[in-house]
């Protein structure tokens, strides 16, 4: 969910989209430049996430990524873990239990033993660090992964090694992400395939430390170790694991997060649907029908803004070129300036636009008032049942 103009704001938006959970990045994803939360932002997630029907197990932030924590470079890995522990941080502040990162890799120059051990004492670091700042941390995440380049993940192994060089066992997990396990090799398009690759990550990690689930199809092959995400039913694992996902008895309680892509914020509304249609079918493919027909009909919707009716406020879809004229002296580059001027405030105007949407939207449904002055969320009445 987008954090643009408040990390509030993706309370909001999971409950329009009717998610369980959500997800989001705590700050720019691919820069190593951020501000700090202020607090009016961190009084207003707090407040909005019970207000939503939300609890701190049900947000599962993603870890930015830039961040490698295997790297045998001191340097490098030492302004990786400055980014971590601002993540962490920013978990502890906002009142979140759990956090997913990607754990990195040795980039060519160490072993994978070495980088798996690099990353445990990063995460030992950090437990160290946040306790005596006297932060709650949140049980820190390890995504498997496609297995491109040298990443650690790819292997139940490798994560199993992360966490035995962990010393708080219960502040260390996992999250599973069904596109990352196809492409690294783990057959899942079958109810039987799925089943065994969950024996095996309880055999080899423990089935105690799964906290969370990425849910995506493939765009690519089985065993491809490329990280191409597809919408649900759409891509080479069709909805056999899907339907696991959401009929056995295990995964009841977790985050489960979509990150599939999107021409239009209709699609993962529909994809959430079509997964809890699948709950209560029988195992047979056959009965998946008309969830399958379903999908096929979201992937054909035409593109728009996701969650947005920009062209209804008169806005553009998309930002201004910037055409500059091919004047002389002060005159030129003038036009490209205005260009770039309206694009600011377009843009301004349209985060307060879709702001103002998205609460709105989860306002009247729950029946709860736009905040207070002072960031709060007023009772109006009795709230509808989730």
């Amino acid at each position: 969910m987008s954090i643009a103009d408040g990390v509030e704001n993706s309370i909001a938006s999971a409950r329009r989209y009717a998610c369980e959970g959500f997800a989001l990045f705590l700050k720019a994803k691919m820069n190593w430049t951020y501000k700090p939360l202020a607090q009016e932002n961190i009084d207003r997630f707090r407040r909005w996430l019970p207000a939503l029907g939300y609890t701190g197990k049900r947000c599962l932030p993603h870890g930015s990524y830039l961040i490698n924590l295997g790297n045998p470079n001191n340097v490098k890995r030492a302004q990786a873990m400055d980014s971590f522990l601002d993540d962490l941080r920013r978990c502890a502040l906002l009142g979140i239990s759990v956090y997913n990162f990607h754990p990195g890799s040795g980039v060519g120059e160490c072993t994978k033993e070495q980088a798996c051990t690099n990353i445990a004492t990063c995460i030992n670091e950090a437990h160290l660090t946040l306790a005596k700042e006297n932060l709650s941390c949140p049980i820190i995440l390890l995504e498997n992964m496609a297995g491109q380049g040298q990443q650690v993940g790819r292997y139940f192994e490798e994560l199993a090694d992360v966490i035995a060089q962990v010393r708080d066992k219960g502040k260390v997990g996992v999250c599973l992400d069904t596109a990352h396990a196809f492409a690294a090799g783990f057959d899942i398009h079958t109810i039987a395939g799925f089943n065994a690759m969950m024996a095996d990550f309880d055999r080899i990690i423990g089935a105690q430390y799964l906290h969370g689930m990425h849910l995506n199809d493939s765009k690519e092959a089985l065993g491809s170790r490329k990280d191409r995400h597809e919408n649900i039913g759409q891509g080479h694992i069709g909805l056999a694991p899907f339907w696991c996902i959401m009929n056995q008895e295990r995964f009841a309680g977790m985050p489960l997060v979509l990150e599939t892509p999107a021409a239009s914020w209709r699609v993962w509304k529909g994809e959430i649907e079509a997964l809890y249609e699948l709950q209560g079918l029988p195992e047979e493919e056959g009965a998946w029908r008309g969830v399958k027909e379903k999908l096929k009909a979201l992937s054909e919707l035409p593109k728009e803004m996701a969650g947005t009716d920009i062209a209804k406020a008169g806005l553009p879809p998309k930002p201004y070129k910037d055409q500059r004229t091919k004047g002389e002296g002060d005159k030129k580059g003038a036009t490209g300036k205005t260009a770039q001027a309206k694009v600011k405030k377009a843009t301004a105007v349209k985060k307060e636009i879709l702001r103002g949407q998205a609460l709105q939207h989860a306002t009247d449904e729950l029946a709860i008032d736009r905040p207070a002055a002072d960031g709060g969320l007023a009772p109006k009445r009795k709230r509808k049942a989730l």
